[in-house]
């Protein structure tokens, strides 16, 4: 199984107790009920806290301990509104679910470095890797698969703004169209389709 598989297969997992646990496909999804579903998961208390960078590349980080883990963003809301805090803590909330230990960094400004000069490096770290997989996370909890048909078609058919798609969601305009675009759907939306259709994912 591949990271991109196993990806998909976590994220599915969470939506399952997403909706169990009294969620719905309706947007925006619940972040504090993500939240708590990954403490019962990964048995860590989950703390948000807010603090000032020197640096505003870096948006928000995780630090891990044994028994809890805290997610850190920036404070200022020029800086972090609260489309970017909610992506930014569900982020750092799928690291928790999807990381192990080769990919944890003591080095954030050193991992967005490299992030920013992926293209024109041939093997990312772990770390970089890992960034990647923990924003597609992202995408996938608060903007599922199974509801992006219907935004699509309202975008495409009958010239909804993207911007609003955001509002309605509650995420960074950058990520619907992320989301939408055809490298996505032709990448992350065709292993998803494969895996619904092998019987690995529900949703």
């Amino acid at each position: 199984m591949n990271k991109l598989e196993n990806l998909i297969i976590k994220i599915d997992g969470i939506f399952d107790k997403y909706i169990a646990d009294g969620g719905c496909s309706t947007v925006p999804i619940d972040l504090e009920k993500i939240r708590n579903i990954i403490s019962k998961e990964t048995k860590l208390e989950i703390i948000y806290q807010f603090r000032d960078w020197e640096s505003r590349r870096v948006k928000g980080c995780l630090i891990r301990y044994e028994d809890r883990a805290i997610i850190q963003t920036l404070r200022n809301d020029k800086d972090l509104n609260e489309c970017w805090t909610r992506f930014v803590r569900c982020k750092e909330l799928c690291h928790l679910i999807l990381d192990g230990a080769a990919s944890y960094t003591d080095n954030p400004e050193q991992l967005v470095h490299e992030l920013i000069e992926v293209k024109l490096v041939a093997e990312s770290s772990p770390a970089a890797i890992s960034e990647t997989l923990a924003e597609f996370g992202a995408i996938e909890l608060l903007f599922p698969m199974a509801i992006r048909g219907q935004f699509k078609e309202m975008v495409r058919n009958e010239g909804y703004p993207i911007l609003e798609v955001a509002k309605i969601l509650r995420i960074p305009v950058i990520y619907v169209e992320k989301a939408m675009s055809a490298s996505y759907v032709e990448n992350i939306d065709l292993v998803h389709r494969q895996l619904i259709k092998d019987g690995k994912v529900n949703r």
